[in-house]
């Protein structure tokens, strides 16, 4: 029996070798990549070598798209200059031509992710930490002359304008406190906790409750630790690969500074982290509420780094001029990342941050564009919900994409058969995607949605070279099944994955700086779906079958076209319309290996697919 079907593209991979990976192998975030299945994960099974006829109705038009295939970049000691892959994956990234590329610097590299990694120091001082911490006062190359405020129990506000809930805190007993204990020091160690400041007819919880403080040194120099040093190099290489030459055109790249300062968050403790940039560290998010309850500091610290990268500078907390002297377009700004697992955001007090930071960031460049949510837990519609309410954010912020992600596995990654569940596993990530869809279209219908990280992650550091087929197949499969859904944004997941992460997401041979075939299958998606409305076209093939077809007319040239994916572990046939006898075909295969494309001439109604193949079939 045969039923309609959309198509999708490719992205392909090469011969049976073996990828093993160092032991400093460190990608151990549980919730990050947590897929919906579970680690249930469907099990599919398709015969060798079958034949598949697949037929075209050029004259049917199902769905017109102009949803947009890219990448993300996510920051990686092998993305650095001197790294022995520096220059070719720029070059692939710059090859691609791909618009709105997502870069991501991110928490386990610190040093590669932050622009002021430590609090600015000068008078006033100021410490804030929450119940059961101990607040350390401190003054560098002095000692404490002076108290000028100091709380436990239900504060807010910030450094210079601290809020106390009169019912609810305690000021007499801890200034006394630390008049007696802390004056003339050079630094002060004080325990927050009701046992040291008792409190009286608070309902609170005691969870929320802090000890503030802020005092003055003898000796003072205002200073910061904005530092552009480490991060500049990798923002300055992205910006140089995806602008296009000879313009200040970014080709729309969404820039999203995810990991925000962890001395701004209430922690137990100072989060100390290493000295080697390069060194992953997976504990620098902690904290699951801001210092600064007014969230201004946290909204601040973006605006200065977007006035760095887009006005050449900024003025610092104690009015000092930064220059820097960039001056880039960037066109949209994606606010944080996996907000659920990343200091354990609610969707009620993310987009608190999210209206923080917008409004900041407009400050500096009043024509950006924003992304909101970051979800990985794409299922958990309550927060698309909640965050496209209007009613809930500040008048007047903008709600212009939302964006989630996908990540499928395995039970067995060095087992290719066990690839082939992947694309049920992708078809389930659609049945969620149009929920998201309804409730966008109820909510906030001028919304445009982007699925900025897709991919595969592995439970294994170990597997066969025809995995990187298998997902540029299934790249292309998420991209023409998204497409035809209407997803504006189609982003897969990612440049560069390895050291530290999931080598099974990355996109480059982090050893040889080969692209995969993922690369390649991409380019083939980028250069066919280009921005202007392409046609998909009425496209019949047997439902069962290891194949999925899709024939569209793409915009730029109006010439019929013809994908095709082999979604199996086994060689299979296709029997393609008569109007492609002889048609060119552009094959992402294990024959093309980690080069680009093959090409070739169809010389009869056949064409056989290497396992886990894209092909582009031209008229």
């Amino acid at each position: 029996m045969s039923m309609q079907f959309r198509s999708i593209r490719a992205l392909i991979l090469l011969s049976f070798v073996t990828f093993t990976l160092c032991n400093s192998y460190q990608a151990k975030i549980e919730f990050k990549r947590r897929p919906f299945y579970e680690g249930n994960y469907p099990k599919v099974r398709y015969e060798a070598n079958t034949i598949t006829k697949v037929r075209v109705d050029y004259s049917s038009v199902t769905h017109t798209t102009n949803s947009i295939p890219t990448l993300q970049v996510v920051v990686n000691p092998l993305l650095r200059r001197g790294s022995l892959i520096h220059d070719s994956t720029f070059k692939a990234l710059a090859d691609l031509q791909a618009t709105h590329v997502r870069y991501v610097p991110w928490t386990p590299y610190p040093r590669l992710a932050v622009a002021e990694l430590f609090a600015p120091k000068g008078n006033p001082h100021c410490g804030q930490v929450l119940s059961g911490a101990n607040l350390l006062m401190q003054c560098k190359n002095g000692t404490i002359s002076s108290i000028d405020f100091a709380a436990y129990g239900d504060n807010g506000g910030r450094c210079q304008s601290f809020k106390t809930n009169p019912t609810c805190t305690n000021t007499l007993t801890v200034k006394q406190f630390l008049l007696q204990n802390c004056l003339g020091k050079a630094s002060c160690l004080i325990p927050a906790s009701n046992a040291s400041f008792p409190l009286r007819s608070c309902s609170n919880s005691q969870a929320t409750y802090t000890l503030a403080a802020q005092w003055k040194c003898s000796y003072a120099v205002n200073e910061t630790s904005w530092d552009f040093s480490l991060v500049d190099p990798l923002m300055e290489d992205f910006m140089s690969a995806v602008t296009k030459p000879g313009t200040n055109d970014t080709r729309g790249a969404i820039i999203n500074w995810s990991t925000s300062p962890e001395w701004l968050w209430a922690t137990d403790s100072e989060i100390t982290f290493p000295d080697d940039p390069n060194q992953p560290f997976w504990t620098y998010e902690l904290g699951t509420e801001l210092l600064d309850r007014s969230l201004v500091d946290l909204g601040n610290y973006y605006e200065r780094l977007v006035r760095w990268y887009t006005q050449g500078g900024f003025t610092d907390e104690y009015g000092n001029k930064v220059t820097g002297g960039h001056y880039y377009n960037i066109t949209f700004w994606e606010v944080l990342n996996e907000v659920e697992g990343e200091h354990g955001m609610t969707p009620q007090s993310y987009t608190q941050r999210y209206d923080a930071i917008v409004t900041a960031i407009q400050r500096a460049a009043p024509n950006m564009k924003f992304v909101g949510i970051a979800l990985a837990h794409y299922w958990w519609t309550e927060w698309y919900t909640y965050f496209l309410n209007r009613s809930n954010h500040i008048a007047n912020v903008p709600l212009e994409y939302i964006s989630f992600h996908f990540y499928g596995s395995c039970n067995d990654g060095t087992n290719p058969t066990e690839y082939e569940g992947f694309f049920a596993q992708a078809d389930g990530f659609h049945n969620v995607v149009a929920q998201i869809l309804k409730i966008r279209d109820q909510l906030s219908p001028s919304t445009k949605i982007d699925t900025d990280e897709l991919g595969v992650i592995l439970n294994t550091e170990v597997f066969p070279t025809i995995y990187w087929n298998a997902v540029a197949a299934l790249d292309t499969y998420q991209y023409l099944t998204l497409s035809m859904m209407g997803i504006d944004v189609i982003g897969v997941s990612q440049l560069v994955g390895y050291p530290s992460q999931f080598p099974s997401v990355s996109m480059m041979n982090w050893t040889s700086g080969q692209p995969t075939p993922r690369v390649w299958a991409l380019k083939l998606v980028i250069q066919h779906f280009d921005s202007k409305t392409t046609k998909m076209m009425e496209t019949y093939f047997d439902a069962s079958s290891p194949i999925f077809a899709q024939g569209f007319i793409s915009g730029n040239d109006g010439v019929p076209r013809l994908v095709l994916i082999n979604k199996s572990s086994n060689i299979q046939t296709v029997s393609v319309p008569p109007s492609f006898i002889e048609s060119q075909v552009e094959c992402v295969d294990e024959i093309s290996g980690f080069g680009p494309a093959r090409v070739f001439s169809l010389d009869g109604p056949l064409l056989d697919m290497q396992r886990f193949a894209v092909c582009f079939l031209s008229q």
